[in-house]
């Protein structure tokens, strides 16, 4: 029986929305009523998840990689439905490819994830973000050219934002993150600035980051973050980045003396530095942290000693994961 010809629509999107992105495009070869009546249903096109195509043997890699034709076709279809986008390996994606989800009106994207491409500039992700971000909640933009304004111009068009990955991206600084002073919100951006007066200074309650092998990446940077968003991260991962062990007492004070939400936190191979004000921070720093879950401190460094984790395991009574290879002390 032909779902499609035989059973209400109702009926046949419930039958067809099990399948992934591909076998949908392989099913709109069958006939031509099934390719418009998937065409139609937008609601079948609203999670796109584009990773390579199963590979054949005539098929070669550069014809397996989404290109900004496929990316247009794709957002037509679902235009409002759609609500997941992710497209990992997209060397071929550019500029011209994203505008499309303005285009067509994809302004109920929860999950944006695009990695891997150097034809999206930051121009385009600052112009884009504001049009598509009002309900966005997990955005990774790892391994691109994305760069402080886009970032400044998420924090103020996403209220919803709750996950952040730019691991990978050279051109991230701490001008990324907002300045608290006094309780209002600042950006170094001007045309930032004035979107957030307008908007009332309020910030997304951010719960995970991920800034690993963002060579601009500091101390100065968590500072930043510690004091916008300590409230509600739980998940921060700066390894590989510029951050020294004090980057560790930053996120311990940024709650001002209370126990901060901190669960999940990453610093492989940064600079440790030597003792004295360094032991100190981690002294802090495992006071601060009760609902530390996983901690990674690993590296060659003098800094992490059996002091540390002796008070590591004093204060974070929850703690499940910690690792420390090649520590000296």
């Amino acid at each position: 029986m032909d779902p499609i010809e035989r059973l209400p629509s109702d009926l046949g999107i419930a039958i067809f929305r099990y399948l992934s992105i591909h076998e949908l495009a392989g099913c709109m070869l069958v006939s031509r009523r099934w390719y418009y009546a998937l065409d139609g249903w937008a609601v079948l096109w609203k999670n796109i998840d584009m990773r390579f195509l199963p590979p054949r043997a005539e098929t070669t890699v550069s014809t397996r990689l989404m290109r900004d034709q496929h990316l247009k076709v794709l957002a037509r279809r679902a235009g409002p439905a759609l609500t997941r986008l992710a497209v990992f390996f997209a060397p071929l994606i550019s500029d011209d490819g994203l505008a499309q989800l303005a285009v067509f009106g994809c302004t109920n994207i929860r999950h944006f994830e695009v990695r891997a491409t150097n034809g999206v500039s930051n121009a385009m992700l600052g112009a884009l973000l504001p049009k598509i971000g009002a309900l966005l909640e997990v955005v990774a933009l790892s391994t691109t050219d994305v760069a402080d304004f886009a970032i400044q111009n998420l924090w103020v068009s996403s209220p919803r934002l709750r996950r952040l990955d730019v691991s990978h991206c050279r051109y991230i600084t701490c001008d990324a993150f907002p300045v608290m002073s006094g309780g209002q919100v600042r950006f170094c951006h001007e045309s930032v600035g004035g979107r957030v007066q307008a908007a009332g200074s309020r910030l997304p309650a951010l719960q995970s980051l991920n800034v690993t092998c963002c060579p601009q990446i500091d101390d100065r940077s968590v500072r930043r973050i510690g004091a916008a968003f300590g409230a509600t991260l739980q998940h921060i991962d700066m390894s590989l980045t510029r951050v020294t062990v004090l980057g560790l007492g930053a996120l311990a004070m940024a709650g001002g003396g209370r126990a901060t939400a901190l669960r999940d936190v990453g610093m492989r191979d940064i600079n440790f530095g030597g003792a004295g004000e360094v032991g100190r921070s981690l002294q802090l720093f495992a006071a601060a942290v009760p609902r530390l879950r996983r901690l990674a401190v690993c590296g060659e460094n003098d800094a992490v000693s059996d002091e540390f984790v002796c008070a590591v395991a004093r204060q974070c009574r929850g703690l499940r994961d910690l690792d420390v290879h090649d520590s000296h002390r």
